[in-house]
C-alpha cells in the first residue's frame, strides 16, 4: 500500500514554474523562521517604572562575590559522594507548589554557580545521581547565618529571593541552596536541620 502511494507521488509531474514557485516559497519561509529576532519575546505591557525596577533587581542580583572552592573538596567528593541541600523557611507558610518552585529556582542557580566555580565537583554530583535533600529552618536570620557559614567553608550557595507575585512579600528570602559539595562538608552547615 505504501509503495503504491509513493510511486504515485513520484510519478506526478509539475510544470517547471510550479516547482520554482514552491521552492522559492519554501526558501522564504525557511529563512524567515530561522531569523534570531523572531525568538525574542514580544513586547509586553509593563510600565516604565516596572521596567526600571526589574533592571535594578537584575543588576542587584547579579553582583556576587567570587568563590574559592578548596581543591581538596574534589577528592573528598569523589571518595564520599556529593549532595545539594535546599533549606526552606517554614515561617513563610508557603504551599507545597510554591516550595517546589522556589527549590527549583535555587537548584538552578546553585548549578550555574557550580558550573562556574566548582565544575569538577559538579561533574561528580551529576555522575552520582544529583542528590538533593530538602530541610527546614525557622527564620530568615537563621537562613542567612547558614549561608555565611557555608561560604566560609568554600561551598557554593544561593539565597533565592522571591519576586513577590504570589504568596510571599517581594524580596523575601525563601530558599537557600547549598552545594553541590562533599557530603561531610555540607553536613557541617546543615546536618543539624530536620528534613522538610
Amino acid at each position: 500500500m505504501a509503495r503504491s502511494y509513493l510511486s504515485t507521488l513520484s510519478s506526478v509531474e509539475l510544470p517547471l514554474w510550479q516547482v520554482l514557485l514552491l521552492g522559492g516559497a519554501a526558501l522564504l519561509v525557511g529563512s524567515y523562521v530561522s531569523q534570531p529576532q523572531l525568538l525574542k519575546p514580544t513586547a509586553c505591557t509593563t510600565s516604565k517604572k516596572e521596567k526600571e525596577e526589574q533592571t535594578e533587581k537584575k543588576t542587584e542580583d547579579k553582583i556576587e562575590e567570587p568563590l574559592e572552592v578548596p581543591r581538596q573538596y574534589i577528592k573528598l567528593a569523589q571518595n564520599e559522594g556529593t549532595k545539594m541541600v535546599l533549606v526552606v523557611r517554614t515561617d513563610l507558610k508557603m504551599t507545597g507548589g510554591k516550595v517546589a518552585s522556589q527549590c527549583a529556582h535555587a537548584t538552578l542557580e546553585c548549578f550555574r554557580k557550580a558550573l562556574k566555580y566548582a565544575p569538577e565537583i559538579l561533574k561528580v554530583w551529576e555522575y552520582m545521581g544529583q542528590a538533593k535533600i530538602t530541610v527546614k529552618c525557622r527564620s530568615q536570620s537563621e537562613m542567612e547565618e547558614l549561608e555565611v557559614n557555608a561560604r566560609k567553608l568554600g561551598l557554593v550557595t544561593h539565597l533565592f529571593k522571591d519576586d513577590g507575585r504570589t504568596q510571599v512579600a517581594s524580596g523575601a528570602l525563601t530558599v537557600l541552596g547549598v552545594g553541590p559539595g562533599p557530603i561531610s562538608v555540607i553536613n557541617q552547615v546543615t546536618g543539624h536541620l530536620k528534613l522538610y
